[in-house]
C-alpha cells in the first residue's frame, strides 16, 4: 500500500486465514520494519491484521490481532512477535522463512513421484464443467483434441450440479453418464497421458444421502449462541461442517477413497479448504480450533493423494500440491481493489509466491469467471 492509501483516510484488515501469513513489511524514508508471530506450539494460532490512516491521514497504524478462546480456568501461552528492522520485504520475509518453519517444508519434487512432478510442471488446469451442458461423451471427445500435458479438473458431475449433494459426488449425474462411464472417462484420460482432478468439498454440506443420515445439527460448526452455522453458495444453503467431527473425518476419508479406489485419480481438489478465515466455535470437537482442524484434515488426505485447495496459507504447504486463486489478480482491470484501497495506491508484492516457491504450485482461481475462455482477452490473461 502506497501513501496515497492512508492520504486518503481508509482503513484495510484481513485475517489470517485466508491470507497467506501474518507477515507484515513497512518501509518509510526513515527505516524498515517487519512484523510477524512465530508459533509458541504446534497449534495453529489465528490472526487478524489491520492497517489504516490515523489523523486525517496524517499518520498511520498497524494492529495484530491474536484471536484466543479458553474454558474457565484453561491458559494460553502467546506466540513470540518479532520484529525486523532495517531489512527489505524480502530479507525480511527469509527471516519469517526461518523462523515459522517454511525453509524446512519439503519441496514439491519431493512430495511427488518423479513421474507426477514433471507432468504436472508443465501442466495448465482444464476445467471441465458439467454445469456447461457437458456430459461424458462430449468431454470423451474434447480430450481427444487437448494435449497431453494438462489437467483435466472435473466439476459438477454429481447429482444436481455445482453447489448442490456435499458430500455426495458418486454416482455422477444420471444426465452426465453413469459409475461406469465416469470411470471409463478417467481411466482414457489417464492413459492418454493427462492429469485427472476431480472437485471435491470437505468443509461445507448440503441436502443429500450424507446429511440425511448423519444429520445437520450433530456435525454442524456451532456459532458462540449456539446456532449453527450456515452458509449459501449460487443460492444453495448449506452447513459449515466440524473438521474434527468423528463422522466428518470418516466421511472425508471415504471421499478420498472413492478417488483413490472407486475411480482413480491423479490429485484431488478440496473446496474452501485453504481460503475460510478462522473462526469463533462453541464445538468440543474443534477444541484446538477451527483452522488447524482444516490443516489436520489435509494432512491425513495428503496422506493418500496429492492435493490441491483454494486459496492457502503458509501452514497448508507441507500437504497442498497447489494454492488456486494465489497466481495473480482478478481480470479485468483490477476495479475490485481499486475499490479497496484507491486507484494508485496499491501495487503488487510477491512475497507469498518468494515464501512458497518450489513447494507448491500457484494457480489461477479454477472456480472464477475470470478463467472462462469466453474471450480471447480472458485467454490471454491466463496464460500469461
Amino acid at each position: 500500500l502506497n501513501p496515497g492509501f492512508y492520504e486518503s483516510g481508509k482503513q484495510w484488515s484481513e485475517p489470517y486465514p485466508p491470507a497467506f501469513c501474518d507477515f507484515a513489511s513497512v518501509e518509510t524514508d526513515s527505516g524498515n520494519a517487519a512484523f510477524y508471530m512465530v508459533p509458541a506450539s504446534e497449534t495453529f494460532q489465528p490472526a487478524t491484521i489491520e492497517t489504516g490512516a490515523h489523523e486525517s491521514g496524517k499518520h498511520g497504524y498497524y494492529t495484530h490481532k491474536m484471536p484466543v478462546s479458553l474454558v474457565p480456568g484453561g491458559s494460553w501461552q502467546s506466540p513470540r512477535i518479532c520484529i525486523v528492522a532495517g531489512k527489505s520485504v524480502y530479507d525480511a520475509m527469509r527471516s519469517y522463512m526461518k523462523d515459522s518453519g517454511i525453509l524446512q517444508y519439503a519441496p514439491l519434487n519431493k512430495k511427488l513421484s518423479a513421474s507426477l512432478f514433471q507432468k504436472l510442471v508443465q501442466s495448465p488446469i482444464l476445467k471441465l464443467d458439467q454445469s456447461a451442458n457437458v456430459d461424458i461423451p462430449t468431454v470423451s471427445n474434447f480430450i481427444d483434441q487437448m494435449p497431453t500435458d494438462a489437467i483435466a479438473h472435473l466439476a459438477a458431475f454429481w447429482p444436481g450440479g455445482f453447489d448442490k449433494n456435499y458430500p455426495d459426488y458418486l454416482p455422477p449425474d444420471a444426465e452426465y453418464g453413469t459409475l461406469e462411464d465416469f470411470k471409463n472417462l478417467t481411466t482414457k484420460i489417464r492413459k492418454r497421458g493427462m492429469l485427472v482432478m476431480p472437485y471435491t468439498n470437505p468443509t461445507w454440506w448440503n441436502e443429500g444421502p450424507t446429511l440425511k443420515k448423519l444429520g445437520a445439527q450433530s456435525i454442524t460448526v456451532k456459532n458462540l449462541d449456539g446456532s449453527m452455522l450456515q452458509e449459501k453458495y449460487n443460492g444453495n444453503p448449506g452447513f459449515v461442517v466440524q473438521p474434527e467431527h468423528p463422522m466428518v473425518v470418516a466421511r472425508n476419508a471415504e471421499t478420498v477413497r472413492e478417488f483413490t479406489e472407486t475411480a482413480p485419480m491423479d490429485l484431488l481438489f478440496q473446496d474452501q479448504v485453504g481460503a475460510r478465515r478462522w473462526i469463533y466455535t462453541m464445538d468440543s470437537a474443534v477444541s484446538a480450533g477451527y483452522s488447524q482442524g482444516l490443516i489436520n484434515e489435509a494432512e491425513r488426505s495428503s496422506k493418500k493423494i496429492p492435493l490441491m485447495t483454494e486459496a492457502g496459507f503458509d501452514r497448508l504447504i507441507p500437504y497442498e500440491t497447489g494454492f488456486c486463486g494465489m497466481a495473480s489478480l482478478s481480470f479485468p482491470k483490477f476495479k475490485e481493489y481499486d475499490d479497496l484501497w484507491g486507484k494508485g495506491n496499491w501495487t503488487v508484492e510477491p512475497v507469498s509466491v518468494f515464501a512458497a516457491h518450489g513447494r507448491v504450485i500457484f494457480y489461477q482461481h479454477n472456480l472464477s469467471d475470470d478463467v472462462l475462455s469466453d474471450s480471447d482477452q480472458k485467454i490471454t490473461w491466463n496464460m500469461v
